[in-house]
């Protein structure tokens, strides 16, 4: 009985630092949800930008790629997988321009 009357009196006397104590576990628990569901969102959204990660590297790779084969002084630096122009005289003609392009190109019939 002594021993309930002095919890009693210690939780009148100090209910102000149990209430305090116990505020401060709630907004721990409510921080801890909060940042397990903010790592979660940030996961998820790094994991959706991933493909756009991945052209970009790819992209930045070619482009250096390309500047190396440009400072090497290979025209393939400058127009990429796609033939150079040829401006000579005979450029004119249709069938001398076919017969130069580049084999990947499909003509249509002229």
């Amino acid at each position: 009985m002594l021993l309930l009357v002095l919890v009693l009196g210690a939780i009148a006397r100090f209910w102000w630092v149990i209430a305090a104590a116990l505020a401060v576990a709630v907004i721990a628990a409510v921080l801890w949800k909060f940042v397990g569901w903010l790592d979660r969102r940030l996961d998820a959204r790094d994991a959706q930008r991933a493909p756009a990660r991945a052209e970009l590297a790819a992209l930045a790779a070619r482009a250096e790629q390309q500047n190396a084969l440009f400072l090497a002084g290979d025209d393939r630096g400058v127009y990429g997988d796609y033939p150079r122009a040829d401006l000579t005289d005979d450029a004119a003609d249709p069938a001398a321009r076919r017969s130069r392009q580049h084999p990947r190109v499909q003509h249509q019939a002229e």
